[in-house]
C-alpha cells in the first residue's frame, strides 16, 4: 500500500469517535388513538351509532377475559343490511409506560370490522345509548377527559378497568343512558367467561393508570 494512504488510514483509525458526525433520528411521535383503516378515519368517525356493547373476548391464560367495546353503526338507519360493527378497543401498544414501571402505554384502536356477528364474544353486555350519536362523540369524549392516556401494567392487564371507567364517563356525559345496564356489566366483569358461561371468579381489578 502507498505510504501516504497508509498514513491517512492510520490517522482515520486513531481519530476520536467524538469528531465523527453521528446521525440520530428521533422516534415517531406516539399516537394514542388509532383508526383502522386509517384512510377511512373521517368516514368512520361520522357513522351513526345505534347501540353499544361491552364484550368479553376469549379467556386469558392469566385469568379473566379481554374486555372491549363494540358499536353497531349504520350509514342508513332504515337498511339493516348496511349495519356494521366498530370495535373501540384499549390495548397495550408496546411503547414503554409514561408513568414509570415496566408497563406499556395504551392504544385506543377504532376498527371498522368485516365481522358483523360479534363472533369472538364470550359475554355481551348491551348498553343503551342516546338517540343521536356518532362514533366521533365517543372518541372526542375519551380525548377531552384524557382517557386515551392510559398505562397497562407489566403483564398487559388493565382493559377491564378502562372499559368500566369509560362506561361511567359515558353515563356522566349522556352517551349511555341506562345506569342499571352499567351496574349489570360491572357485575359480569367479576367472572371469567367462555361461551356465555362464567367459568371462574375474576374479581381482581388490574391497576392500569392514567398519565398526564
Amino acid at each position: 500500500m502507498d505510504a501516504t494512504l497508509q498514513g491517512a488510514s492510520a490517522d482515520a483509525a486513531s481519530e476520536p469517535a467524538s469528531t465523527h458526525q453521528l446521525w440520530a433520528f428521533p422516534p415517531p411521535k406516539f399516537e394514542a388513538v388509532q383508526c383502522i383503516p386509517k384512510k377511512d378515519r373521517e368516514q368512520i368517525f361520522s357513522l351513526s351509532v345505534l347501540e353499544a356493547s361491552a364484550v368479553a373476548h376469549e379467556p386469558l391464560a392469566n385469568g379473566g377475559n379481554h374486555w372491549t367495546f363494540y358499536l353497531t353503526v349504520a350509514p342508513n338507519h332504515l337498511d339493516p343490511d348496511s349495519w356494521r360493527l366498530i370495535q373501540l378497543d384499549c390495548t397495550p401498544s408496546g411503547t414503554p409506560a409514561a408513568g414509570g414501571g415496566d408497563g406499556s402505554k395504551a392504544n385506543i384502536v377504532i376498527s371498522l370490522l368485516e365481522d358483523r356477528q360479534l363472533s369472538r364474544a364470550q359475554c355481551i353486555c348491551r348498553l343503551t345509548t342516546r338517540q343521536t350519536l356518532k362514533v366521533s362523540d365517543l372518541v372526542d369524549t375519551i380525548i377531552e377527559h384524557g382517557r386515551e392516556k392510559y398505562d397497562f401494567d407489566n403483564e398487559g392487564r388493565g382493559c377491564k378497568k378502562w372499559v368500566a371507567e369509560q362506561m361511567d364517563l359515558f353515563l356522566k356525559v349522556g352517551i349511555i343512558t341506562n345506569e342499571d345496564e352499567i351496574q349489570s356489566a360491572k357485575s359480569k366483569m367479576m367472572f371469567q367467561w367462555e361461551k356465555f358461561k362464567h367459568i371462574g371468579d375474576h374479581s381482581m381489578w388490574a391497576m392500569g393508570s392514567y398519565y398526564q
